[in-house]
């Protein structure tokens, strides 16, 4: 069937999208942390 296949093909896009949007917040979760270590330590080359 069609229609099965579309939803499928559904789901699979948005299982696909959600693991992209989970590991873009896990970089910009590091990218906030390493950011913080920088200002704390004075870092500026690190900033």
């Amino acid at each position: 069937m069609v229609a099965q296949h579309t939803v499928k093909a559904f789901d699979d896009e948005l299982a696909r999208l959600h693991g992209l949007i989970a590991e873009m917040g896990g970089l910009a979760e590091l990218s906030v942390h390493e950011a913080m270590d920088a200002l704390v330590s004075g870092n500026l080359e690190l900033a």
